[in-house]
């Protein structure tokens, strides 16, 4: 098989993914749309088309896409708000499952908080805020849903998620595609690492603390102007590139490297923040992936530190 204009077009895959697409438009209750353009459903604003974009708007939905793509052998993408994934140019040779949110937070009378995992987890600190929970507030500006923060445990402020996480709700492919709530001392949670896998989320139950409105108000505010301060937010990114070391931070290392204004094309080593990289305008994700490893050999030639990835590739 070969890939060309970002789809796989080998006899057998091809003829796998309509039998995918025939199947699942007898059953699917959700919207189907071929050949859509990742860089619609990614921040950075990059990617090449995906086979098929599969949005259900239930368990039974993301089962059936489960089931499919597993008995088709088809490459599977859950995606979210794209927020931490550089897509290639060349697209996604199979299927992305695309969440998008349904229902509404609730949180109960022992303040925890039960919400699918495809809300935006900043829909939920502001849920909270209203009402006077706390526990979340550190995290507030991270772009990603909430099922997304707890895949790569995502964190700000000397926070991670995964601090106020309780359980999860999961589909688990190599159990048959069985459903069940697993607590979150089931998973080796680190530093935006969870350990999740190829399971799926569809629901959290985080704990929160009463907390005065004011209180949380202005500590979201906080939050976010030091962000604003810190960030370049104006422009499309898929936020921190690398991961910080236990000895490093990895934008200072990449300052210090000089790598600061670094340009590929539209692709920018931002001047505000050196850990992100930012599309400034039309860059393709070979622009942005010819950036990282620039950066990469130059930090490593100057300090002996091999940076490792934040983000996760997609297609390449």
């Amino acid at each position: 098989m070969k890939l060309t204009g970002g789809i796989w077009t080998g006899e057998e895959s091809r003829l796998s993914l309509e039998r995918v697409v025939k199947e699942l438009g007898e059953r699917f209750r959700g919207s189907l749309l071929r050949d859509y353009p990742l860089s619609r459903l990614t921040t950075f604003r990059v990617g090449g088309p995906a086979a098929l974009v599969a949005m259900p708007i239930d368990e039974g939905d993301i089962q059936i896409v489960l089931e499919k793509t597993s008995e088709h052998n088809l490459p599977l993408l859950v995606m979210g708000k794209g927020s931490n994934l550089l897509c290639s140019d060349r697209g996604f040779p199979g299927v992305v499952l695309l969440m998008r949110k349904r229902g509404k937070p609730h949180i109960d009378e022992n303040g925890q908080l039960e919400v699918e995992a495809a809300i935006p987890l900043n829909t939920v600190i502001a849920h909270c805020v209203a009402r006077g929970r706390g526990g979340l507030e550190e995290l507030v500006g991270i772009p990603g849903t909430v099922g997304g923060a707890i895949w790569m445990n995502a964190g700000a402020n000397q926070k991670d998620i995964s601090q106020c996480l309780v359980e999860i709700y999961i589909c688990e492919p190599e159990k048959g595609m069985s459903w069940s709530w697993r607590p979150k001392s089931d998973f080796p949670f680190s530093y935006r690492y969870s350990g999740i896998g190829n399971r799926l989320i569809y629901k959290a139950i985080l704990k929160t603390y009463s907390c005065d409105v004011e209180e949380l108000r202005n500590l979201c505010h906080n939050y976010q102007e030091k962000r604003k301060a810190t960030q370049p937010l104006s422009r499309p990114s898929a936020g921190s590139v690398f991961k910080n070391g236990e000895n490093y931070q990895a934008g200072e290392l990449i300052e210090r490297c000089g790598c600061k204004g670094w340009r590929v094309g539209d692709a920018l080593v931002s001047r505000k923040h050196a850990n992100f990289i930012v599309n400034m305008g039309k860059a393709s994700a070979r622009e942005i992936l010819e950036l990282i490893e620039m950066v990469r050999a130059k930090v490593y030639e100057m300090e002996r530190v091999q940076l490792e990835l934040e983000i996760e590739l997609v297609g390449f």
